[in-house]
């Protein structure tokens, strides 16, 4: 099924969600948003949710309220923030992530969530199909899991057959295991053998590059992650601290960026595919208003 199709069919569903719940909105109606990542490192979402509230009739703070919750990274907060909004008697949740999704679905059945992931949604538990996403979800997805494989073919361009790969994970994301899997799947089919690392803090993306270098890995594929957007900086002086010699690349995670390896000198490339972030939350902010 095409992006645009699935976009649409969640979108629709979002309209189908049962007249009660509305009904029992206050006089100003609240909207939570319920993110994984930092706060400051995202400000074009809060962008969008605007964007989306006034294309849908609504200024915030005039006819609706939005109640932000920020994980800061810590998935392991994310129940408790989730609380916090249904406390607020919020109408909806917006919940940007794949770890924020599983948090609100486990703490309600009856609150509308609209979810931002870059997994598949029926292997993760979310909804049960795509054409019917049951219960109380809907969303959008990228789905970033079952690209692995495209963006391990492009490695397969950049570097020798024998060179070392690994893929970077969040251990602390429901995806990781999910990912993991598909792609040493992947690198398998492709005759190629994939190292797992797992980092869920900036001292352990410090340790998880040491990793790389003392095991003489020449590309990592960066799994899609909140995390892993947030700290994007962060990943770059990393590559450059490490690597042997320095890239003439810009090195913006939320595009390509490739440090390509020679015989000579084999810096640690980093392959990231793009991300349209903003555009997502713009468009489950508008289904979250229907």
């Amino acid at each position: 099924m095409k992006r645009r199709e699935f976009i649409t069919l969640l979108g629709g569903s979002a309209a189908a969600w049962p007249f009660a719940a509305r009904a029992q909105q206050p006089a100003i109606p609240a909207i939570g948003f319920l993110g994984a990542g930092l706060q400051n490192a995202r400000p074009y979402l809060m962008q969008r949710i605007r964007q989306g509230l006034n294309e849908a009739g609504l200024e915030e703070g005039r006819n609706v309220l939005v109640e932000y919750r920020f994980a800061e990274g810590h998935y392991d907060r994310l129940p408790g923030l989730t609380d916090e909004l249904l406390r607020h008697d919020v109408a909806v949740i917006i919940a940007d992530g794949t770890a924020a999704a599983v948090a609100a679905k486990t703490a309600t059945g009856k609150v509308p969530i609209v979810f931002m992931t870059g997994g598949d949604p029926v292997s993760l538990g979310l909804v049960a199909s795509l054409n019917r996403p049951d219960a109380n979800l809907t969303g959008i997805t990228m789905f970033n899991t079952e690209m692995i494989a495209k963006r391990l073919e492009l490695l397969g361009e950049l570097l020798p057959k024998e060179a070392a790969i690994a893929l970077l994970i969040n251990s602390a994301s429901p995806n990781s295991k999910l990912t993991a899997r598909q792609a040493q799947a992947a690198a398998g089919a492709m005759g190629r053998v994939m190292q797992v690392i797992a980092a869920s803090s900036e001292a352990e993306l410090e340790a998880a590059f040491a990793t790389l270098r003392q095991r003489q890995i020449a590309a990592v594929v960066v799994a899609a992650d909140p995390f892993f957007d947030d700290h994007h900086e962060l990943l770059v002086a990393l590559v450059t601290r490490y690597a042997v010699r320095r890239s003439s690349n810009g090195g913006n995670l939320r595009k390509p960026a490739r440090w390509p390896a020679t015989a000579r000198a084999s810096p640690t490339p980093i392959v990231r595919s793009p991300s349209t972030l903003g555009e997502l939350s713009r468009e489950a902010n508008r289904a979250s208003c229907r």
